[in-house]
């Protein structure tokens, strides 16, 4: 019996970028988000050491494991078998009914923050002639609030056009082209995407008149200069001993997320973080309010990802082959072909688009009245991520500045 396999193409889109915005938190101290916040903390750093794993790469890199995790979990209510194992054991997902109702509550809170201007969404779009299974659909109308809706596919132009313009609308005209209609075939059946948007100001943004040009190592060895930004103020500040590593945690207006820089202790000692990169440890260490002297450069990264091969390295192969089992969600065979993610991420004067435990030590022999220099003049990381489940929204390694901000100042 000859089966044909017809495709599955996975998209994500993020935005991050700056806003004055103004107050008002809301913060649920009932929340609980335990499932996701454990198994999310154990993909985030698996994932982002496979997407760093090229030594020889000298670009910068930036993604979001919270939306692969939120459309890999979608999926996985579609999969049975080795495929449906495959991608449970990838995510560390252990009580899948659980998770799901915790994702749910995720994305009512996320979607109803009011304090930051943050926009989650799902959307599903599928061929005129093809049919989901009732329940599949069900499923992510329910629990993941995705909108399904059927396009025929035959027209590329057309389609890939009504994509992108659903993209363009959710990432409030940032994010123009995530499809284009040479991705879209007779072989296309189902296309799901995923987009972020959030924005936020800092709690205490930088005085523009401070911002100098100073420079900056790349990891390539070059030197350049680059737009750098400049305040002193009382901020967490920890080390994580393990990673040779500091950190500060840098707070926005909306008090439900931050942003954590992350600044090896050595110039060249960025692949060695990435390499061992752990959120567990990170997001536990310790770390103590301490007057900092800041030195940050303006930075924005974009950056298009195709994330097959990581998840095959971590395990999830199936459902990219013959092999693959979609059958909760249709008769059909289908086996995905793509994991494609869009990101752009910027950080400034205003604020920014997009932040173990017993390892992370503070420097010993430290007055309380000294002020500490945190001089991000080579390689590091940035994490943005949400307090109240722990979860990373963006993640990122600024591998080397000199292009974006040439003309500014």
């Amino acid at each position: 019996m000859e089966i044909n396999f017809e495709g599955i193409n996975l998209y994500f889109c993020f935005l991050i970028s700056q806003l004055v915005i103004s107050t008002g938190v809301n913060m649920n101290s009932e929340l609980n988000f335990l499932h996701i916040s454990n198994s999310c903390s154990d993909f985030t750093s698996n994932l982002f050491q496979e997407l760093t794993s090229k030594q020889e790469d000298t670009e910068n890199v930036a993604s979001s494991s919270l939306s692969a995790y939120i459309i890999l979990s979608l999926l996985l209510h579609g999969t049975d078998g080795e495929t449906r194992e495959e991608i449970k054991s990838g995510l560390n997902l252990n009580d899948l009914d659980k998770t799901q109702e915790e994702l749910q509550s995720l994305f009512m809170h996320l979607n109803n923050v009011t304090d930051a201007d943050l926009q989650l969404t799902n959307g599903i779009y599928v061929d005129s002639n093809f049919q989901l299974r009732d329940c599949f659909m069900s499923k992510s109308q329910e629990y993941y609030q995705t909108s399904v809706e059927k396009m025929i596919f035959q027209n590329s132009d057309v389609a890939a056009n009504q994509i992108n313009e659903w993209v363009k609308e959710k990432t409030k005209n940032k994010i123009l082209n995530i499809i284009s209609s040479n991705d879209i075939d007779k072989y296309t059946k189902v296309i799901l995407i995923n987009a972020l948007y959030f924005k936020s100001s800092w709690l205490n943004p930088f005085e523009s008149q401070f911002t100098e040009k100073r420079k900056f190592f790349n990891i390539d060895g070059i030197e350049t200069y680059v737009p750098t930004m400049h305040k002193t103020f009382n901020v967490l500040h920890g080390h994580i001993k393990s990673l040779r590593s500091s950190f500060i945690k840098m707070k926005y207006l909306s008090k439900e997320f931050e942003m954590i820089l992350i600044l090896p202790d050595e110039k060249d000692g960025l692949r060695e973080l990435e390499k061992n990169f752990d959120w567990n440890k990170i997001s536990k260490a310790s770390c103590l309010t301490t007057e900092v002297e800041l030195f940050l450069p303006k930075f924005k990264v974009e950056a298009t990802i195709n994330l097959k091969s990581a998840l095959k390295k971590l395990g999830m192969n199936a459902m990219f082959t013959e092999r693959a089992n979609f059958s909760r969600m249709a008769e059909k065979a289908l086996y995905v072909d793509r994991v494609l993610q869009k990101i752009i991420v910027e950080v400034d004067e205003k604020g920014s688009e997009a932040a173990a435990a017993t390892v992370a030590q503070i420097r010993s022999r430290r007055m309380v009245t000294d002020t500490d220099v945190f001089a991000v003049d080579h390689p590091f990381m940035f994490i943005i991520h949400h307090k109240p489940s722990s979860i990373p929204l963006f993640i990122g390694s600024i591998r080397k500045l000199g292009g974006n901000y040439k003309d500014e100042l």
